[in-house]
């Protein structure tokens, strides 16, 4: 499989991008070195290796969930740019006052 001039320019409509000639050309050379180099270890004879094979069988180290008190209201608030009632007052998201 490869990927063709018309390919790109088709998903690159698609995501509305407007690509020079020179993008195209990069874009169509890079993607079908990608598909080579998958090709590639397709090929790859992978018979008695594990797929899960992991040097280190040591399970991660967790630290202990403790909760810890935060942040009061006041504080959180104390240097934010506008605050009211222990609260952050932001720019609407719709409009209005």
């Amino acid at each position: 499989m490869s990927i063709s001039r018309k390919d790109v320019e088709h998903v690159a409509g698609l995501a509305h991008l407007a690509l020079t000639e020179g993008e195209i050309e990069r874009m169509v050379s890079d993607l079908n070195a990608i598909l080579d180099y998958a090709a590639h270890l397709n090929a790859l004879d992978l018979q008695g290796i594990d797929p899960a094979e992991n040097p280190d069988e040591q399970a991660t180290p967790l630290r202990p969930d403790l909760a810890k008190p935060g942040l009061s209201p006041g504080k959180a608030t104390a240097l934010a740019p506008s605050s009211a009632e222990d609260l952050f007052k932001v720019p609407p998201a719709f409009g209005g006052d």
